[in-house]
């Protein structure tokens, strides 16, 4: 037999009314948690993109560095390789250019004759 027969309309009302209100307060308590899951989350988010942010910028930062380092690498051995053809360049002009060698060869060569 079902309890609920037993009770007279004015206490199945009144039972009813418990029953309703627990309810509520249930799903009271649920949307409060569900809110709170849900505010939490957005935080997470909030963060998370923060940081991928930050992240990016280092990287960014990293990476100019490295590429300013590079570059002045690839200066310094190019002016290295410049001024060793330029100091072959000066040694030649100075041999050939002044005519000191040619001039020492032909006094040689009028003296030897």
């Amino acid at each position: 037999m079902d309890p609920l027969e037993e009770l007279t309309v004015d206490e199945k009302i009144e039972n009813h009314e418990e029953r309703i209100t627990a309810l509520e307060k249930n799903y009271a308590d649920l949307t409060n948690k569900m809110q709170a899951v849900e505010t939490g989350q957005l935080r997470i988010e909030k963060t998370l993109l923060e940081e991928g942010k930050e992240q990016k910028k280092l990287i960014n930062e990293q990476r100019e560095e490295q590429q300013e380092l590079l570059n002045k690498l690839l200066e310094h051995t190019l002016n290295i390789k410049k001024n060793n053809s330029y100091k072959k360049w000066d040694l030649a002009l100075a041999l050939f250019g002044g005519g000191g060698l040619i001039y020492g060869i032909i006094i040689l060569i009028t003296k030897f004759f």
